[in-house]
């Protein structure tokens, strides 16, 4: 029965989206992610009351006069989830995407270590995930952005002796490190020791 629905719910969007383009209302939302907790938003027509005609069973939608309101269940699976909901709205039909992701099942980074000189450097570490948020936390001397799937480390000019620390990436439960070093500023080295 849940494959038959399955097909269904295929068919249903893969019709929908031939004739969503066509009729007299329009929506406000034209895509709906979530992350793995899930999500809620309201959809907005210009058209009049709408109707639910097909959703995912990971997602509830329930109409009231020109709006529908959808709430994205939290993804417990390791399966990126894609699917639509289909309504309509006066004499149109509308089939919005929705993507869901999905818990990590790995974190891998293109560098395991970065040395920075001392007069303040700049690096750039890809992150790999297949999903769940990035998060990371740098040492003091080292700003450290994500954007999209690359780390971008910047260090601060270092006056004194060599420093090391480790920045930490997550992903879910996954853990990853990056060892960095900024060298010792060579003019700050006196009788052969590091100050």
């Amino acid at each position: 029965m849940k494959k038959l629905l399955f097909y269904f719910g295929i068919i249903s969007c893969a019709a929908a989206m031939m004739v969503s383009c066509g009729g007299e209302a329009t929506c406000d939302v034209t895509e709906v992610r979530a992350g793995i907790d899930g999500t809620q938003g309201v959809i907005t027509f210009d058209g009049g009351a709408c109707e639910v005609l097909y959703s995912p069973d990971w997602v509830n939608v329930y109409p009231k006069d020109n709006t529908a309101r959808y709430f994205v269940a939290q993804n417990k699976t390791s399966e990126l989830r894609e699917g639509c909901i289909v309504l309509a709205c006066s004499k149109s039909i509308f089939s919005i995407p929705v993507i869901q992701g999905t818990r990590a099942s790995y974190l891998v980074l293109s560098e395991k270590a970065v040395n920075m000189d001392h007069d303040g450097d700049k690096a750039r570490v890809a992150v790999i995930t297949n999903g769940g948020k990035v998060a990371i936390k740098s040492i003091p001397q080292v700003e450290a952005t994500l954007k999209g799937d690359y780390l971008t480390l910047v260090s601060e000019k270092n006056e004194g002796k060599k420093i090391s620390g480790r920045i930490k990436v997550t992903s879910g439960k996954l853990v990853r490190y990056i060892n960095v070093t900024i060298e010792a500023n060579p003019d700050a080295i006196t009788d052969g020791s590091e100050l």
